[in-house]
Formats: C-alpha cells, structure tokens, sequence
C-alpha cells in the first residue's frame, strides 16, 4: 500500500485521508468495528480489505474515484461537487487535506 491512503467506512460516503503510516494507526485506533466492506484506497487506486490491509482487492477508476469524492463532499454539503475533477489520483487526493494545508 502507497501513502496517502483513503479509508472508506462501508454505508458512509465520508472518507478519511492517512498521508502517513502514524496517521493510518491513529485512524485505525479510532475506528470502530471492521466490516468486511470496510476498505483502503492507495494513491494508485488499489484497494485493500480494511482487515486485510496486505492483499489488493482491486482497482478503482479515475472516474470511480472522482465520484467517491465528489460523494464524500456531498454528504459534507459542499455545493458544486460536480465540479471536482483532477487530472491524477494524487491530485483528488490532496482535495481532502485540509484548505491550510494544500499546496
């Protein structure tokens, strides 16, 4: 798995960025039951089981990806996120850090 990573929560359309393996832990001890839809998606687009964080489940799509996103600031009530477009992984990504630390 490639830093940073996203966690997806199965059922919840929030993700949640580790662009370090301190805060992968400090995500994963924060997190509650592991289900199995449960998973991480790397800067690459592979995807992980979230109890299984070794063995890739697949891949996601720029446009997979996009929409995850676009969905993530839906549900934060973000207006316009139809609007959200980036011409890597990495760059959808850094939408996710917060406005003060994105470069």
């Amino acid at each position: 798995m490639q830093f940073p990573v996203l966690l997806q929560l199965s059922g919840d359309h929030e993700l949640e960025l580790a662009e370090s393996p301190e805060q992968l832990h400090l995500l994963l001890r924060q997190t509650g039951p592991v289900l199995p839809e449960d998973r991480w998606i790397d800067c690459a687009g592979f995807t992980y089981a979230l109890h299984d964080p070794n063995t890739r489940s697949g891949q996601l799509s720029m446009d997979e990806l996009t929409a995850l996103i676009q969905a993530h600031f839906f549900s934060q009530s973000h207006s316009c996120v139809v609007k959200i477009q980036a011409g890597s992984i990495a760059e959808l990504m850094a939408l996710l850090r917060p406005a003060a630390d994105r470069h």
